[in-house]
Formats: structure tokens, C-alpha cells, sequence
């Protein structure tokens, strides 16, 4: 049996000759595949997390329990194999260590690279051979079920790789003589992947290498013409040279009085993949070619497949037409200019070989047109006509030819002056219809029988139609197909779709084409929507982009919708644009915008979202203080939201979009939201456990309100990333940003600004192990909130107090201060810090052995907590409920409630929490025997100590571990954020588990 590891197969990964479908499931392959192809290296764990989820598939709230779950399975499966594969965890990363050449696509590099040195011995025949079976190692397309970023990058680079190796055995063949097989080969290398210079450059020395010069040089006129259009001008150029290499060669090779044969061209667009249905018009274009005259009409109206049509079908007679078949497209429905009688002229000439000389008349290629025609019978195809006026002139020119017209008109005219045979291409039957979805469906066949009729109908049965929402369905969740399909009885959908075009050509027209079909408005909204930052755009959003009420813009979505330039990915209100489409509209805002709408539509998108936020921040967090509130930019109506869950789910789902909106709007020079969105999502972030957008967003919010000269939100910016740093265990940068942010509150007078910035000092001091002095910085936080008359700072202020008060023993006046602290809350509805005071409430009480009233006090508090989504808080009481819940020796809960406190703080990225739960988790681990538990909880929390070089706590973490088992290390089955995860340990020092406190902005 074959033993590689394979990462290019139908399902992207092959292990020992199988696909990697058989060995897992669609993350572990996605965890397993960049490995594969970069063996022996060790991927960091937020590298993997860029590789697995995609940024419309968010990682789960704890990835590095996913990881270890998906790491455990795929050692399972590496197991299996007849070759050494170990899957490696190291400093936090995971490493494959395994024989490169085990991996097919390592395999596949040594064999091109050997071929490649062979080429320069000039052993073609060997070089061949061995390009064959580098390309034979490959399995299909690379990576083809991970649809991430980096994925799509490393798919780019191993595509190259591969065109390359094709590249390179083409050359061998060609030295060799096989030029009808280079030619076959090219066939299929070439039909996806537009016009690869190389690749064109090979067809073209096969054709001459065939004496087929005709059709070498009309590939080579059509091929050129569309690299220029494609604005490629050097890629153009250098084949323009390499086929005057090739002429002069053959001019060399032939003498006047041996002319080079005359083959019959063949100048036909692609097939079309997948085509089905028309048995019955391919029957009569079939019975019309022995008919008189030699002349059909194809048309029917837009969408409807005369184009596919004609060319399956040329391709399919192309042994009827041994003279060869010549294909032009009219323009007559196109942005782009119509042909011309003189420019068809030339088309053909070029197709026959003889590229017209700007020497000549227009009556003179008309008469070499027709000496060349002069006894032979090809196949004519004219794409588009407008109408009967732009052929007339062409088909005496035409007449030993079998010439077939395409057209949306009737062109009765033609018709009758030519006694042409005319077809009508109606649109698909029901059955036609279902059988195209299916097939452009492709592996989506779990689409209700009832969705498929009502796709098929809606479309009216217009291929192009069906085409186009199959490939849309294709890539929607199945639990929204129903919706989508319910959606789409709107008529202008159906109408946008068929002015798409008509036939291949326009199918596969550039952004341009679709983009010029446009009316103004929609031109308009496709260039302002481009500046949207985000993955994806809800319509509030887009109305405010747009700045028109809500019917017009939705009018013009649809039709952007219809023209392919904006997509609807899964739900029907929010959509998204594919980046390079992204990319050309941000490029035609740039030229065609003027400076001023530019702003104007980037300030009113991001004062959606910030006037958003400030809504949400209100349905969620009633009690908390904001930032104080700007007007909503003209044009812009924000959203209102009747209750939390209504809030939290906006925040959710515009996550992503708030944070990228605060990098681009202080890249585009408006600070004042480059500061201000970060504080409006900024307790929605902290709560929810995103840290990783709390702390960008923050060092982006510095920089702004720096930038924009405010000092208080300067101020507030590096309070807030001041605790980030410290709950990060940088206790040094925490330092020095607080004591900034307390410089700048003195220097405005900012009693507010003081208050919460010497609280912060003071848990910092807490953190540290100095309890006394954080007591001293904690009072006087408390005097500065009580001079302001802030209500949440006191709240909070006497909640830390009592906390700490209790650490060091003083019960009494830590609960007289919690109970102040549960009153204030309560009063100010701040739930957050009411969970809070319950919890250390419990903690007393659990220190004066009233077990029950403690539990019932963090019992409330955890249910609070979850109920908020409040992470941080969760995490401190789960922490305390385990203590208490071990002084009830019951180990059971005790344990449960120590590894989810670890697994809250370790998801909130708050160190010094994480390591007090290891500790107790520990603890509790050796009280009921599991040294391998105890064992792996400590020595996590040993490394966590030394991340945030705390030595002292370190060591005596590590005096727990040497008890247990001396030189231990890290079992696979306790790895942080497995199944079998490791918790928490009892704090020596109080950890604050976060203030929620609003910074003096």
C-alpha cells in the first residue's frame, strides 16, 4: 500500500493512499493540513486558529480546547499509519514531526526538482518522464476544503507549483515532437485558468510545431487582443515575440515554391462544463447542416443559452466541418463596441491565418476573404448580432460556409432575404431545468425537492438564471436555503439576472463590463460600499453608506445583487463582497469619487455603528456610564434595540465589523471615531471574553485620541489598556500606561478620570502581593469617585475594598463594604458588580463557616454572571464557589467549579486568575489521589508563572509539583482547553476579575 501522506486530493488531504474523510473530521483536517505541508515546523496556536476558522466561521470560545481535542483524534488517527507521524505540543504550539518525503507533496518537489536539473543535460525524454510522475503524485486540487485566508494563499503558491511542474513536462514534450500531446494536455490545463502567458506560448509553438499556422496565429491574434484588454501589456508583448520567433522560423523552413499547408482553423470558444438538456435543438442544428440554404438563426431572449448552445454544439459536429470553424462575438448586446463589418473581415482573415495588412483596402480583404474561402466549407458562428443590419453585408462573403447567427431579436429580415432556417431556443422545460440545478449544485444535493422547484420556476427556466442562484445556493448552510428560496419570487431579481448578458462571453465579462451596465446610482453604491471595511454589511449599514432612504438603496442592491457584483452569503439581509471585487470598486472609488463623498460616506458608516453601540451599550448595560454621546452624522439613522438579548446579538454579529471600522477610520483620518468605537464596544468585548479585539482596538484608541487632541479620551484609552496589560500579567506596561492615564486626569482636572485610575493602580498593587498598599490606592479611588458623586466607582471601589479586606483578615469591614457594595448596585442596577458583591459576600461568610449562606451567595452570583455574559466575573466565582464547595468536602462540585474557572480565565486571557484556579484545581486533584491531575494543573500553572515573571509564586508551584512527581511533565490528555482540561488552583493574592468600570471620557 501506498504509505504518503497526500495533502492534494478531491477532500485536499490523503493519508496512506485514503482520503483524509476517512480518518476525520473537517477541523482536524483543517488543524492537520498545514502541518502537512510544512512537516517539522511549529505552528504557534493563534497561526492554526487563522488556518482552521474562517472570518465567517469564528473559532470557539476556548480554540485552545478545540486544538487539544482535534490534536488528540488526529494522533489517534497518525497512528494507523506504516510510517513514524508524531503530532508534537511545544510552548504552546503544535509541531509534526515525520519524513517529508512520507507527504506526496514534498514527493512531488523532489521529483520536479530532479527534473528540472536533468533538463539542463538535455535529456528531454528522461525530464519528461520524471515531470509525469512528479504530476502524478498529485491528487486534485490543494487544500480544497479549507476556505481560510492563509489557506487560500498557501492554495495560490501550491497552484503555481503545479502549473509549473505541467509547464515543465510541456517543454520536454515539446523538444520531443509530441505536440499533439502537449495540445491535449493544454486542453484541460487551460480551461480555468484564463490566459497563463506560458501556457499560451506552448499552444502556440504546438500548433506551428503541427504546421497548423492558421490556427497558430488566429490563437495567438485572439489570445494577445485579450491580454491587452486585460491591461497585461507586457505579458502581451512577450508573446507577440514569441510568436515572431516562431513565424521567422517557419518562414525559414518553407521556400516560395513549397507553401506551408493550409489546415482548417478551429477558433471556438471553450466548451460549456456540465452542459444538459436540448437533445431536441441539437437534433435540428444537426438535420440543418445538410439543409438549404446553410444559414440559421438562433435567438431567444436574454439568459436563455444560445451561446452555450451553439458552441456544445460545434464542438460536438466540429468531424462535420473538416475546414474548420471560426467563432466571433458581435457585441450587439455588450458594453463593449459593436463589430463592425470591416473589424469581422479582419477577424476572419487573422482566424484563416493572414492577419490583414494596413496596406490593404477594405474591398481588398473582402476579396482575399473570399479566395480564401474559395472550396472550402468551415463552420461560421456569429455571436450577438443587434439585428439584422449588422450581418446583412457578411453572409455573401460567407456563402460556401455553414453560418449560424445568434441574436436576442427575431431578425425576421434576415430571415426572409436569406431563406435562413430559424430556431427558437425556449427556455428549459421543468425537467431541463432540475437537471442543471443539479449539476451546478454539485454536492449540494440535500436541497429540498421543494426549494429546487421553486429555484427552477423562479428562474423562469434561464440557464444563466439557474447558473448563477445554484452557485449561490451552493454555498449557503443547508438551515438557509429555505429562507433564500422563499425570498426570491421578486421579479427585478429575475430581470437583473437576464440583462447580465447573453452567452459566454458576457457571462465571463471582467468586473468592468458588469460594472458599466450599471445605472449611476448603483455605480454609485457599488463604489462607496467598496470602503466598507468589514467581512460582511448588514443593510443599516449599507443605507447609511449609501445615504439615500431605504427603498432606493435597497433597489439598487438587488441590482448590484443581479449583476454579480455583491453577495448575499447566507443571511438575507447582510451581504458580502468577494475581495477582488472589493478591491475593484475601492479602486474606482479612488478615481471616480471625489475626495469629500468619500469621507462623507466613510463617517456615516462609522457613525452607524458607533451610534449603534451606544444603543446597545444602553439595552445592556443600563447602570455603566458611557462615553459621552456625538449626534448621528447626517443620512445616518441608528438602530434601537426593546431588549438585551436584541443588543447582544447586534454586538455578535457586528464583532468583527467594529473592530476592523476602528483600524480604518483612524487609517483614513477620522480619530474621532478612531477613539470613540473602541469605548463604545469596549465593555462588550471585556464581557464577552474578546480579548484579542479589546486589545487592538485600545492601542488603535491611544493613538486617535492622541490624533484627534483630546486628552481625557487619551486619558481614558490608556486606562483601558493599561488593565488589559495587567490582566495580560505585563505588569510593567500596565505600570506605566496607568500612571500615564493618572498624569493626564491631574493635568485636565479629571476628579472622575483620578478615581478609577487610582482604583486600577491599586488592583495592580493587589496583583503584585502589596494587599496594604492597594488598600491605600483603593481608598483614595474611593474618595475621588465619592467627590464626583460616580455612583458605579463607588460600587466598584467598595467591592475591591471588601475583597481585599477579607484577604487580610478583616471580615467586619470587608463585609460592611461589600454589603455598600451590593446596595449601591442594586440601586444602580449594575449586575455586574452585583454579582461581584455576592461572590465576595459568599467568601466571607465561607470564611466564617456558613457554608450554606456562601453557597446560596455565589450560587446567585454565578447565575447573574452567565446570565450577562460576563466572563470575567464567571470566572472569579466559579473560582470561590470551588473553594467553598470544598470546605463542604464536596470534591465532585468543587472540582467542576475550579476547571470551568480555568477555562474562563484562560478564555479571557486573565493570567493571574488562571494560575490561582490551576492551583486550587491542583489542590483538589491531590486531595482525592490523582497526581496526574495535580501534576498537569501544576505544571501549566508553573508555565503561566513564569509568562508573567512571577518567580516567588512560580517556585512554589513548582515545590507542589516536585511532591508529586519529581521531572514531571505535561500528560496529552490534560493539555489546556481539552476535554479532560486542568483547573484551577485557590489564589494566594485576591485577584480582581475585572473592574467593568467605564474610563473618564
Amino acid at each position: 500500500m501506498d504509505t504518503a501522506m497526500g495533502i492534494l486530493g478531491p477532500t485536499a488531504l490523503w493519508i496512506d493512499g485514503r482520503p483524509l474523510e476517512d480518518w476525520g473530521k473537517p477541523k482536524e483536517r483543517c488543524m492537520l493540513a498545514p502541518m502537512l505541508v510544512y512537516p517539522r515546523h511549529r505552528f504557534e496556536q493563534a497561526k492554526l486558529i487563522r488556518w482552521i476558522w474562517p472570518d465567517d466561521d469564528p473559532p470557539p470560545d476556548n480554540p485552545a480546547n478545540a486544538l487539544h481535542t482535534y490534536a488528540t483524534r488526529i494522533r489517534n488517527s497518525l497512528k494507523q499509519l506504516p510510517v513514524k507521524a508524531v503530532l508534537k505540543k511545544s510552548n504552546g504550539g503544535y509541531q509534526l514531526d515525520v519524513d517529508p518525503m512520507a507527504i506526496d507533496l514534498h514527493r512531488f518537489r523532489a521529483k520536479l526538482t530532479e527534473a528540472r536539473g536533468v533538463a539542463r543535460t538535455g535529456d528531454h525524454e528522461r525530464v519528461a518522464d520524471l515531470a509525469d510522475q512528479a504530476i502524478r503524485v498529485w491528487r486534485g486540487r490543494a487544500l480544497d476544503d479549507l476556505s481560510t485566508a492563509p489557506a487560500h494563499d498557501c492554495r495560490s503558491t501550491l497552484e503555481n507549483e503545479w502549473i509549473g511542474a505541467n509547464i515543465t513536462l510541456l517543454e520536454a514534450l515539446l523538444k520531443l515532437g509530441e505536440h499533439d500531446e502537449v495540445l491535449t494536455r493544454l486542453d484541460g490545463l487551460q480551461f480555468d485558468r484564463g490566459h497563463n502567458v506560458a501556457m499560451a506560448k506552448l499552444r502556440t509553438s504546438a500548433f506551428y510545431g503541427l504546421a497548423r499556422f492558421a490556427e497558430g496565429d488566429a490563437y495567438f491574434m485572439a489570445t494577445r487582443r485579450a491580454l491587452r484588454d486585460e491591461g497585461d501589456q507586457l505579458a502581451a508583448d512577450h508573446l507577440r515575440a514569441h510568436h515572431e520567433s516562431l513565424r521567422a522560423q517557419a518562414e525559414n523552413r518553407y521556400t516560395a515554391s513549397t507553401p506551408p499547408p493550409v489546415d482548417g482553423p478551429r477558433h471556438l470558444p471553450y466548451d460549456i462544463p456540465g452542459f444538459v438538456g436540448r437533445e431536441d435543438l441539437l437534433a435540428e442544428l444537426d438535420s440543418a447542416v445538410t439543409a438549404t440554404p446553410r444559414v440559421v438563426i438562433l435567438d431567444g431572449e436574454p439568459g436563455v443559452g444560445k451561446t452555450a448552445l451553439v458552441v456544445h454544439w460545434a464542438h460536438r459536429a466540429r468531424d462535420q466541418f473538416p475546414d474548420g470553424a471560426i467563432y466571433v462575438d458581435l457585441n450587439g448586446f455588450s458594453e463593449r463596441a459593436m463589430m463592425t463589418h470591416a473589424a469581422v473581415v479582419d477577424e476572419f482573415l487573422a482566424a484563416l491565418g493572414h492577419p490583414p495588412d494596413a496596406s490593404s483596402t477594405p474591398r481588398g480583404r473582402e476579396l482575399l476573404l473570399g479566395t480564401l474561402l474559395a472550396g472550402r466549407r468551415p463552420l461560421v458562428v456569429l455571436d450577438n448580432a443587434r439585428g439584422t443590419e449588422q450581418v446583412r453585408s457578411l453572409i455573401p462573403l460567407l456563402s460556401g460556409a455553414f453560418v449560424v447567427v445568434t441574436s436576442r431579436q427575431r431578425l425576421s429580415t434576415l430571415s426572409r432575404e436569406t431563406g435562413a432556417h430559424r430556431v427558437r431556443v425556449a427556455p428549459f422545460t421543468a425537467a431541463e431545468a432540475d437537471r442543471l440545478l443539479a449539476v451546478r449544485l454539485r454536492t449540494r444535493h440535500d436541497l429540498s425537492r421543494l426549494d429546487r422547484d421553486r429555484i427552477a420556476r423562479i428562474c423562469a427556466g434561464l440557464p444563466l438564471a439557474i447558473s448563477v442562484l445554484a452557485e449561490r445556493v451552493a454555498q449557503l448552510p443547508p438551515g438557509a436555503v429555505a429562507e433564500f428560496a422563499g425570498r426570491l419570487d421578486h421579479r427585478h431579481l429575475l430581470v437583473d439576472l437576464g440583462d447580465d448578458g447573453d452567452g459566454s462571453t458576457i457571462a465571463r465579462a471582467s468586473f468592468a463590463w458588469s460594472y458599466l451596465a450599471l445605472e449611476p446610482t448603483e455605480r454609485r453604491l457599488f463604489r462607496l460600499l467598496a470602503l466598507h471595511p468589514g467581512p460582511d454589511v448588514g443593510v443599516e449599514a449599507i443605507n447609511a453608506c449609501d445615504g439615500r432612504d431605504r427603498a432606493a438603496t435597497g433597489l439598487s442592491l438587488r441590482r448590484l445583487v443581479g449583476a454579480h457584483l455583491l453577495d448575499q452569503p447566507v443571511a438575507i439581509d447582510r451581504y458580502r463582497f468577494h475581495d477582488l471585487i472589493r478591491e475593484f470598486g475601492a479602486l474606482l472609488a479612488e478615481r471616480d469619487e471625489p475626495r469629500s463623498n468619500r469621507s462623507a460616506a466613510e463617517r456615516r458608516m462609522y457613525s452607524f455603528y458607533l451610534t449603534s453601540a451606544y444603543a446597545a451599550n444602553r439595552a445592556l448595560y443600563p447602570s455603566k456610564l458611557g462615553a459621552p454621546e456625538i449626534p448621528a452624522e447626517p443620512g445616518t439613522t441608528p438602530l434601537t434595540f426593546g431588549d438585551p438579548a436584541a443588543a447582544m446579538a447586534w454586538f455578535d454579529t457586528e464583532r468583527a465589523n467594529l473592530a476592523i471600522a476602528t483600524r480604518a477610520a483612524a487609517d483614513r483620518g477620522h480619530p474621532d471615531y478612531g477613539w470613540r468605537l473602541p469605548h463604545a464596544a469596549l465593555t462588550y468585548f471585556t464581557r464577552a471574553g474578546h480579548f484579542e479585539d479589546r486589545l487592538a482596538t485600545l492601542a488603535i484608541a491611544v493613538d486617535s485620541a492622541k490624533a484627534d487632541g483630546d486628552l481625557e479620551a487619551e486619558a481614558s484609552s490608556l486606562f483601558e489598556l493599561g488593565e488589559v496589560r495587567m490582566v495580560l500579567g505585563d505588569y510593567a506596561a500596565a505600570s506605566e500606561h496607568l500612571q500615564a492615564a493618572l498624569r493626564k486626569a491631574e493635568d485636565t482636572g479629571s476628579t472622575r478620570g483620578q478615581a478609577v485610575t487610582s482604583h486600577k493602580l491599586g488592583e495592580l498593587e493587589v496583583r503584585r502581593g502589596d494587599l496594604e498598599a492597594g488598600l491605600v490606592l483603593y481608598e483614595r479611588g474611593l474618595d475621588f469617585a465619592r467627590a464626583s458623586e460616580d455612583t458605579e466607582g463607588m460600587c466598584w471601589a467598595y467591592c475591591d475594598i471588601g475583597r481585599t479586606q477579607r484577604a487580610v483578615g478583616r471580615l467586619d469591614m470587608a463585609e460592611i463594604n461589600l454589603r455598600n457594595a451590593h446596595f449601591t448596585a442594586e440601586r444602580t442596577g449594575d449586575r455586574s458588580a452585583l454579582a461581584v458583591a455576592k461572590s465576595e459576600l459568599g467568601a466571607v461568610f465561607r470564611e466564617r463557616e456558613s457554608l450554606p449562606v456562601a453557597v446560596h451567595l455565589c450560587t446567585e452570583a454565578l447565575e447573574i454572571a452567565e446570565e450577562i455574559r460576563d466572563l470575567p466575573v464567571a470566572a472569579a466565582v466559579c473560582h470561590t464557589l470551588a473553594e467553598v464547595h470544598r470546605d463542604r468536602d464536596d470534591l465532585g462540585q468543587a472540582l467542576r467549579c475550579a476547571e470551568r474557572a480555568v477555562e474562563l480565565f484562560a478564555q479571557v486571557r486573565d493570567t493571574a486568575g488562571e494560575i490561582d484556579a490551576l492551583d486550587l484545581y491542583g489542590d483538589l486533584c491531590l486531595t482525592i489521589t490523582d497526581h496526574d491531575g495535580a501534576a498537569a494543573a501544576w505544571q501549566r500553572a508553573a508555565e503561566r508563572c513564569d509568562r508573567v515573571a512571577d518567580k516567588a509564586r512560580g517556585a512554589a508551584v513548582l515545590t507542589k509539583l516536585a511532591v508529586v512527581r519529581p521531572a514531571v511533565s505535561l500528560p496529552h490528555a490534560r493539555t489546556e482547553g481539552s476535554s479532560g482540561r486542568v483547573t484551577a488552583s485557590a489564589p494566594q493574592d485576591p485577584k480582581v476579575a475585572r473592574k467593568g468600570q467605564t474610563p473618564p471620557v
